[in-house]
């Protein structure tokens, strides 16, 4: 086989591998549109943010600690996951989050002692979409 073939296939190979590796991945985002400014903790997912919803205090946040009533505060912005928590691949590691600040469980899956949850990495994009729907205020 000529070394131009043999160079061609690899290339051929890497791509398919690199294809593979983003559907797998379930991340579609190519980061261009993200913005620095809505993350604190660069570790994780940009969460797109919205400053016009009303401020909420942590007190407040913290009235909503259940299951069936959970809201959380990421990177300064409240969401109501409680939708959300019958569906998380994570299973009940999301109820850590309610009625908490679940800035670290989130953009790192870790806790704010540094204990892992989960897989211990961040996110995804795809993640931080969903988040993003579910806010309902900013922190005060």
């Amino acid at each position: 086989m000529k070394p131009s073939a043999i160079a061609a296939l690899i290339v051929v190979l890497i791509i398919a591998v690199g294809g593979i590796l983003f559907i797998a991945t379930g991340d579609s985002d190519d980061g261009a549109s993200q913005q620095a400014s809505n993350q604190l903790d660069t570790a994780g997912p940009v969460v797109e943010t919205d400053t016009t919803l009303p401020e909420i205090s942590a007190d407040e946040v913290a009235e909503h600690a259940s299951e069936d009533d959970c809201w959380t505060i990421i990177n300064d912005a409240v969401y109501d996951i409680t939708s959300y928590v019958p569906r998380h691949p994570g299973g009940d590691d999301i109820l850590r989050a309610c009625g908490t600040d679940g800035s670290s469980l989130f953009n790192s899956r870790t806790t704010s002692d540094g204990e892992e949850v989960g897989s211990g990495g961040a996110h995804s994009s795809n993640a931080a979409r969903q988040l993003s729907q579910l806010q309902i205020g900013n922190i005060n």
